[in-house]
């Protein structure tokens, strides 16, 4: 699905009013029904994709941000690792 992606980038989606206010899972449009079974989704994806050792870091997370996040710390490191690398590179 073309919308799976920005569930793992921008965490889960919740529908809202034009207030900002949580709307009432029964008073949900058929649309929003649908992108909110991304959020089972995505991370479903991503469990298939990975290793086991992968999946033994991530499987207890619920939302599929909070598994990218994750391992984009795990394999990429935290923008403080990445400057420490760059710099040790550059000298």
């Amino acid at each position: 699905h073309i919308d799976l992606w920005d569930v793992v980038e921008n965490g889960d989606y919740i529908p809202y009013d034009d207030q900002l206010n949580e709307i009432p899972r029964g008073q949900w449009m058929e649309e929003q029904k649908l992108r909110f079974l991304l959020n089972s989704k995505a991370p479903n994806a991503m469990l298939c994709m990975l290793s086991e050792e992968q999946c033994t870091k991530v499987h207890s997370f619920r939302s599929a941000k909070q598994m990218w996040d994750t391992l984009a710390v795990t394999y990429e490191g935290t923008s403080q690792v990445k400057r420490n690398k760059l710099s040790l590179l550059t000298h």
